[in-house]
């Protein structure tokens, strides 16, 4: 009876350790490892860390930009204070995730990068003259996942195919649309190529 239990127990301290080494270790979240976090809570403290980084080089400020600057050397505590940028910062963030949520089925396709670009303050609004009829700049990464996303969605061709096959439908159209009217548009896939072409805004 003593060797049974002997054997038990010897097998039991043995099997605890290797138990240990199968549970794989729980990751620090971000909420859990620094205080006042409101948005971004949920995620490893390494993402989080990456999300900081990522910010600051989309919008070229640094973390006291946005953060209180620790008056002694070490001092992170105070990092957790408000501050205006803060504050605006989280907005921004709720709006770049219901961006993607509503229009890229969640998908990162927009992101600080897309209109900061590593600008300070607030985006431009308006290109420079040399940006909007200069040569096209290489694809930033945004671009590159948009077009990547958009591989399957339908041409400017099979679009227009599309509106054509709706017109046909329809009634003919008002005496008021003459030949007089329509004369210039005899090939309408090209006007309809020529119009995608015309700049925002064009008369």
């Amino acid at each position: 009876m003593n060797f049974l239990l002997a054997t038990i127990a010897l097998w039991l301290l043995s099997s605890a350790p290797a138990a240990s080494q199968a549970a794989p270790p729980q990751q620090l979240m971000s909420e859990q490892a620094f205080k006042n976090v409101t948005v971004l809570k949920g995620i490893p403290v390494d993402e989080f860390m990456n999300t900081m980084g990522f910010i600051s080089a989309a919008t070229n400020y640094n973390c006291t930009d946005c953060h209180v600057e620790p008056k002694k050397e070490g001092d992170w505590s105070v990092y957790a204070q408000e501050t205006p940028r803060k504050a605006t910062a989280r907005k921004m963030i709720l709006m770049v995730q219901e961006i993607n949520r509503t229009n890229f089925a969640g998908a990162r396709v927009v992101t600080c990068y897309t209109c900061h670009r590593n600008l300070q303050g607030a985006p431009r609004i308006t290109p420079r003259l040399a940006e909007q009829y200069g040569e096209p700049p290489d694809p930033d990464p945004n671009e590159v996942e948009i077009r990547r996303q958009a591989a399957d969605a339908p041409s400017a061709d099979q679009v227009f195919d599309k509106y054509l096959q709706a017109v046909r439908k329809q009634p003919p159209s008002p005496a008021s649309f003459s030949r007089a009217h329509t004369k210039g548009m005899q090939n309408p896939r090209r006007l309809w190529r020529f119009t995608l072409r015309l700049p925002i805004g064009a008369p």
